[in-house]
C-alpha cells in the first residue's frame, strides 16, 4: 500500500484551486458533515451553472446515501456494504502496527501529518 499512499499524499499536496479535497471522514462523521460536504461538492462542480431547484434536488436526494441516517436505503445498503470497522477489527489493526518496520511506520506518520491527521 505504500506506493498507493504516496500517490494519494502527492495528489493532496498539489491540489490547488482546480481540485476539491473531500475526506472520507467528512462523509462518515455525522449527518451534518455529510450534508455540508455534499453542498461543497455541488458548489465546486456546478457553481452557478445549475438552478436553485436542481441544487435542492441534489440536497434532497443525497442523504439517502448517508449511512448515519439510513441503514436500509441507498446504493451502499442495497449492496450490503459496511464502511466501518468494529472495535475488534480496530484492535487487530492496531496490533498489526507493531509488525511494520520503524522506517515504514515513520513514513506513514509523515503521511498522516501531511494529510492533517495529527
Amino acid at each position: 500500500m505504500l506506493h498507493v499512499i504516496q500517490g494519494m499524499v502527492g495528489a493532496y499536496q498539489v491540489s490547488a484551486p482546480d481540485v476539491l479535497v473531500v475526506r472520507y471522514d467528512d462523509f462518515t462523521h455525522s449527518p451534518e458533515r455529510f450534508d455540508s460536504t455534499v453542498e461543497k461538492i455541488t458548489h465546486f462542480l456546478f457553481g452557478d451553472a445549475i438552478s436553485d431547484l436542481q441544487r435542492a434536488g441534489i440536497k434532497k436526494a443525497a442523504p439517502v446515501e448517508d449511512l448515519n441516517r439510513n441503514d436500509d436505503l441507498g446504493i451502499s445498503a442495497e449492496n450490503h456494504v459496511d464502511h466501518t470497522n468494529d472495535e475488534d477489527e480496530m484492535a487487530a489493526a492496531r496490533a498489526a502496527l507493531s509488525l511494520i518496520s520503524p522506517e515504514v511506520y515513520a513514513e506513514y506518520a509523515r503521511f498522516r501529518e501531511a494529510l492533517g491527521y495529527v
